[in-house]
């Protein structure tokens, strides 16, 4: 039997994934992603250690297979934005940086007020975690790293090169980045002199399609984890892309929504959207565009309240109890800025409206409220850009694991929501684009079919006012905090 391995590496968890070639997942060896929080907004991780890791991972899946089973094809998913860094030759010097650091606020506010100038270059917004503002944050903060760089990478593409020890960037993760002319679909100078940055012109390795084959499993990998030498790793993808396509989402029919460490809400689009606060484009299985509205404001949030609150890790079954048992209509609110936020730079993680009485179920329903109003004002910014919004949704992300949630979420947004019946969307969606490249076939509505079964359907109570005032309240709440946030943050 052939077999296909899927790495995808998250912000707060990363999966190593085995899949049947029908797309059938066989054995998932995840392990929890170990981010350093270093103060100030600073978050990392030590790339040695997840390497480490990541072997061991695949060992493990190789282990299982039996004598008549091989592995045929590789694909790496993974965060967008962040950084990944080699030096000059091609060994690892310093920490990654995730996704959800913010030591970059303040320079992504100060260049986004003139953001407009290259708007026309890579269609985004500048946000503090892509990869020429943390660039330019280490140029400012830290030259002993600086001026070690050889190699920029993203996440995805640091993890395909530890497998095959070639260095390319796939364009989409790129273009997520700040990093592409989407026009001409290439780096772009223009962009790294905004940021500063112009000499890390030479550091920019060779782009990438998704469904390139960018190299094969080393003698050294095949020796430590037992996948053959030989064995094609394609370019792969990052995680909103692998999210969409794993949901069936390839034209303009559903909206996509990932609620996982990041709120990411995106449509399929022919062209680039119009410029607009907040909207983001990245190119999407090379010829379309994923319009984004997103910030790291979803189903992580409850991970890490979990962990301040009772030091556990996330039953979903306990807390939904919990919130079922709840008074449904609470005065609570949950602001999900734990990691920060797009609506208000110096936002942070806030409960407004506790009293004497309030239970735990409730604070955890406000948790999930707030994540839902979080998805809800990303997804009015798409509709001020996008007139004829699909008005059903296909879902994944941790909150696929509650149907109270579940049910919350297509409450306050007033959307049919459709699951996938696949656990990991984003792993699922490398397997489909493994298949088309070894099937060479093209990735349509009729091929992606076979791969994908919609599990359930929610669909929205009629007579949700309570939820409509919440959410009008919870927005006052942001304007009316906003300069108390930036006090608490001097």
């Amino acid at each position: 039997m052939e077999y296909y391995v899927c790495i995808d590496f998250g912000g707060t968890n990363t999966k190593v994934i085995l899949y049947t070639a029908q797309g059938r997942l066989y054995k998932n060896c995840s392990f929890k992603t170990d981010a350093i929080n270093l103060g100030s907004g600073r978050r990392e991780i030590d790339l040695i250690d997840l390497k480490n890791k990541i072997m061991d991972a695949l060992s493990s899946l190789v282990a299982s297979i039996d004598e008549a089973g091989k592995i045929t094809g590789i694909i790496c998913i993974g965060h967008g934005k962040g950084l990944y860094v080699l030096d000059d030759n091609r060994e690892i010097f310093t920490n990654g940086i995730l996704s959800i650091d913010e030591r970059g606020i303040d320079i992504a506010a100060a260049l986004e007020q003139d953001s407009k100038s290259i708007w026309s270059i890579s269609y985004q917004h500048i946000m503090p975690s892509q990869a020429p503002v943390l660039l330019k944050w280490l140029k400012d903060n830290d030259r002993s790293v600086y001026d070690r760089i050889g190699y920029v990478l993203s996440a995805k593409d640091f993890i395909r090169f530890l497998l095959t020890g070639e260095i390319q960037q796939e364009i989409g993760d790129a273009s997520g980045n700040n990093l592409i002319n989407l026009n001409k679909k290439r780096y772009d100078q223009k962009l790294l002199e905004y940021f500063d940055i112009l000499e890390m012109e030479s550091c920019l390795p060779p782009l990438v399609s998704f469904k390139d084959i960018c190299g094969e499993i080393t003698s050294q990998v095949s020796r430590i984890t037992g996948i053959p030498e030989g064995t094609p790793v394609i370019g792969g993808f990052f995680d909103i892309d692998a999210c969409t396509l794993g949901a069936g989402v390839i034209d303009e029919r559903y909206l996509n929504v990932v609620a996982g460490t990041w709120n990411i809400n995106v449509l399929v689009s022919n062209t680039p959207s119009i410029n607009h606060p907040g909207i983001m484009n990245s190119i999407y299985l090379d010829n379309k565009y994923l319009i984004e509205a997103s910030s790291p404001t979803s189903a992580g949030n409850l991970d890490t309240f979990l962990q301040i609150i009772e030091n556990k890790k996330i039953d979903y079954e306990r807390i939904n109890v919990m919130v079922s048992d709840a008074k449904s209509k609470s005065n609570v609110l949950f602001y999900p800025f734990l990691y920060g936020t797009q609506k208000v730079s110096k936002g942070s993680g806030a409960f407004i409206g506790l009293k004497k009485g309030n239970t735990l179920g409730q604070m955890y329903r406000s948790v999930y409220e707030g994540v839902a109003f979080a998805h809800k004002y990303h997804i009015e910014e798409l509709r001020k850009v996008c007139k004829d919004l699909p008005q059903k949704l296909r879902i994944s992300g941790g909150i696929v694991n509650s149907e109270v949630w579940l049910q919350i979420f297509a409450d306050v947004l007033q959307m049919e929501i459709e699951v996938i019946d696949e656990i990991e969307l984003g792993c699922l969606g490398g397997v489909i684009a493994l298949n088309a490249v070894f099937d060479k076939d093209q990735i349509e509505p009729e091929y992606i079919e076979k791969f994908i079964k919609v599990k359930k359907t929610i669909m929205p109570s009629t007579n949700q006012q309570y939820y409509q005032n919440k959410y009008k309240v919870y927005l006052k709440g942001i304007e009316l905090l906003e300069p108390l946030w930036a006090l608490c943050d001097q």
